[in-house]
């Protein structure tokens, strides 16, 4: 083949070439039209099918539902209302509702609701308005109760005073100086109007503590100014007989240290010396009711016997020397005169008497003669002779006036011991 030929064939090749180029390119661009338009109605399906999947998802709600719902928006509106510090109170008048939904009926011809979500777009078309609105109804006014003034109260009694008017208690402790269980505050206010059953919280003291401080060896007036100054108080203050100086604390009680509650009461001993009691015996009552007294002592028991000795001291209690505290009782016993038919009675357990012939009647009047009140009265009989004693007293023989004499001291001391 020549040169020239196979040029030729060369540009019939290239021709052809550049036709099957045209044809190919011009089927790319059906090809991307075709794409473009597939993908355009893919996009719009995809947007029919979130459409449908919402429809499908949407909330279903029964009219019950519904209004239940509606009752606990409006229960909470309520509560938003309330205020527990003021006594004016608000209520919801009247609930304005305007709902758009989907009304359908279902197979058993019950209507329900499909609710959009918030944000959704539904065409109008297929929405409808729901409009309608809630109103309170009055219910019978509940009589209200006046919340009684319990503040300074015991706690027991406040109790009492809150439950007898219909309403409750409830108890809260706060740290106080006021004295244990009084109430020192109280929430509803005194005289606050509160429907029947409302508690009342009731704030009782609960005092702080604080440590007894050590006392012993102070003088009295000092240990109950520290006790003032450490929120403590003096509890019974006595005094008892000690070594130590007047004056003292020697003894407290609850003891140094120990924690109480503040305002508590702490018991003092405090020393003394004592008072001496004076010797009464053989002074008559009212000298030793006299003596007594002017000790800063007082009478105590005053006990009557039969006595040679009339309105003579015969022994007293305590024992005149002993000291006790001021004001300590002093028991008196005090010779009662004995009577004729007490002192037969008496003579006739001394067989002597008899066989000496003294009858009751001699020996009174041995006592009127010599003036026998007295021991001593007695002692200075005694010593006298016996023929003194018979002269005086006309007795027929001495003998006689020797047992008079010692018949006397025997009475006595029988006496004594009764």
């Amino acid at each position: 083949m020549s040169k020239d030929d196979e040029i030729a064939r060369l540009k019939a090749e290239i021709a052809r070439l550049k036709t099957e180029k045209f044809s190919l390119e011009e089927s790319h661009k059906l090809v991307v039209k075709q794409n473009e338009r597939l993908e355009q109605e893919k996009a719009k399906l995809e947007q029919e099918k979130a459409v449908l999947e919402k429809q499908i998802k949407r909330p279903k709600m029964t009219p019950e539902a519904l209004m239940a719902s509606l009752r606990d928006a409006v229960v909470a509106m309520e509560a938003g209302l309330e205020s527990e510090k003021t006594r004016v109170k608000y209520t919801l008048g009247v609930f304005d509702a305007d709902l758009k939904t989907a009304v359908y009926i279902d197979d058993q011809g019950k209507p329900f609701m499909q609710m959009p979500f918030l944000g959704e777009t539904v065409p109008s078309e297929n929405l409808s308005t729901l409009k309608f609105s809630i109103n309170t109804i009055p219910q019978p006014r509940v009589p209200l109760v006046t919340v009684p003034n319990v503040v300074g109260r015991m706690k027991d009694s406040a109790i009492e005073a809150v439950e007898t008017v219909g309403l409750k208690a409830s108890i809260t402790e706060k740290l106080s100086s006021s004295p244990k269980g009084m109430v020192i505050g109280q929430d509803p206010e005194a005289y606050a109007e509160v429907a029947p059953e409302t508690v009342v919280v009731l704030s009782v003291a609960k005092p702080q503590t604080v440590k007894v401080p050590n006392l012993i060896g102070m003088e009295r007036d000092v240990a109950i100014k520290i006790l003032e100054s450490t929120g403590l108080m003096p509890g019974n203050v006595d005094e008892q007989i000690s070594d130590a100086e007047s004056g003292i604390v020697i003894s407290q009680n609850p003891r140094p240290n120990a924690t109480v509650d503040i305002g508590s009461a702490v018991d003092l001993i405090i020393s003394t010396k004592g008072i001496a009691v004076p010797n009464v015996v053989w002074k008559t009552e009212k000298e030793a009711r006299t003596l007594i007294t002017e000790s800063n002592l007082s009478v105590g028991t005053v006990s009557y016997v039969c006595s040679l000795f009339h309105d003579i001291t015969l022994a007293q209690n305590p024992a005149p020397g002993e000291r006790v505290l001021p004001q300590t009782p002093v028991d008196l016993k005090v010779g009662r005169l004995i009577t004729l038919e007490e002192m037969k009675e008496l003579l006739a357990s001394f067989p002597e008497a008899r066989r000496l012939g003294i009858t009751a009647e001699i020996v009174f009047r041995t006592i009127d003669t010599f003036q026998i009140s007295t021991v001593q009265r007695l002692e200075e009989f005694i010593e006298l002779s016996d023929k003194t004693v018979q002269e005086r007293l006309e007795l027929k023989n001495l003998k006689m006036a020797k047992g008079l004499k010692a018949l006397l001291k025997r009475i006595v001391e029988k006496l004594e011991k009764t």
